[in-house]
């Protein structure tokens, strides 16, 4: 039970990121003097945080099942099918919010939307074809993850390490600099880097709890890591290269790493009598997917009323405020408008 509830607890921190870094885009972008300010490289590298937990989480789930690949037919079914049909149902409402704003779009185009040939409509939907893609090969790589042990794991994963992320930071800073960046002929861009956090969340399974308990040097590699990618993009601001950290980066991959495993092994041991922080995850927890569908037509509207901006000074400190004020507000009308769909149904 305490293992189900500190999973809950990353899949609460992971949507709240998401709705973090898409708040923080959207005000920089109204905004633009805020991509100055050293909190919104803070925040815009603390929401980066949340892909990388959500697929970690999904393999920590997955790739120990042996029926995912057992009975294909009821996998596809239940995982697949379902969530191909609740994508079409999230494309479905943010295109008839953007028609509602008097957007136009061809029939023809949203044909190929549902059959993801074209551009997805808002800010987050870009993710979708990636994790479908995943659920489609998941049994593949599920089983062969089982049969390998940790060392041999470990000899696969090394290099994309190396070539996909590594090698990613080590040009990010060359270019800063104004040197050449490095050529990489080996490469694991595109759908590889998002593979990697899936097999990173099996291994963080199959790890020892002595291992995972080491808390007091997972968060000094959090500390330090994410310190590093913000002073790296903080200092390009000042370059003719401007950087902004993205899902292949080591520095990002390692912060997100050591965030996991805080996070379980700290939820695990010290969640006994909170029964209201409890709830609230698991609130988040359950909300996650309507977060997910709906944060980006709520803070659409709160940017297009420019709420909390209009009149007053802007300061690195009300675009704090403005931040935290938008995601708070973005998350209770989304619980809230899950509560009101659960009730309907209902009735």
């Amino acid at each position: 039970m305490r293992r189900k509830y500190s999973l809950e607890c990353i899949r609460a921190v992971a949507i709240i990121m998401v709705v973090l870094v898409h708040v923080t885009e959207g005000i920089m972008i109204i905004y633009p003097e805020s991509k100055t300010y050293l909190l919104s490289v803070l925040f815009f590298t603390l929401g980066r945080l949340g892909v990388p937990l959500f697929l970690m989480l999904t393999g920590y789930l997955m790739l120990d099942r042996t029926d995912i690949y057992n009975d294909i037919k009821k996998y596809f079914k239940k995982y697949v099918f379902s969530l191909i049909i609740s994508t079409w149902m999230g494309i479905s409402v943010l295109l008839l919010y953007d028609i509602f704003k008097g957007v136009s779009y061809d029939w023809m185009n949203i044909i190929k939307m549902f059959f993801f040939l074209a551009k997805l409509p808002a800010i987050q939907t870009w993710y979708m074809p990636i994790i479908i893609g995943v659920y489609l090969i998941l049994p593949l790589i599920a089983k062969g993850f089982q049969v390998l042990n940790s060392r041999e794991l470990g000899m696969i994963l090394a290099p994309v390490f190396v070539y996909s992320f590594l090698v990613t930071d080590l040009n990010q800073m060359l270019l800063m600099n104004g040197m050449k960046p490095l050529t990489v002929s080996i490469t694991f861009d595109g759908v590889g880097s998002y593979l990697f956090y899936l097999l990173l969340g099996g291994c963080l399974k199959k790890l020892k709890e002595g291992a995972k308990r080491r808390q007091v040097y997972m968060s000094i590699v959090f500390t330090m890591t994410l310190t590093i990618l913000v002073w790296m993009q903080y200092y390009s601001l000042n370059t003719d290269y401007i950087f902004k950290v993205w899902y292949n980066s080591a520095l990002l991959c390692s912060a997100s790493v050591a965030m996991f495993i805080i996070i379980e092994a700290t939820i695990e041991r010290k969640t006994a009598g909170q029964t209201m922080r409890k709830r609230g995850i698991v609130l988040l927890d359950r909300g996650s997917v309507f977060i997910y569908w709906l944060h980006s037509i709520i803070l659409d509207i709160l940017l297009n009323q420019h709420f909390f901006f209009e009149n007053i000074s802007h300061s690195e400190w009300t675009f704090t405020f403005a931040v935290i004020g938008y995601c708070m507000i973005i998350v209770t009308v989304c619980l809230l408008l899950k509560q009101l769909t659960k009730y309907l149904i209902k009735r």
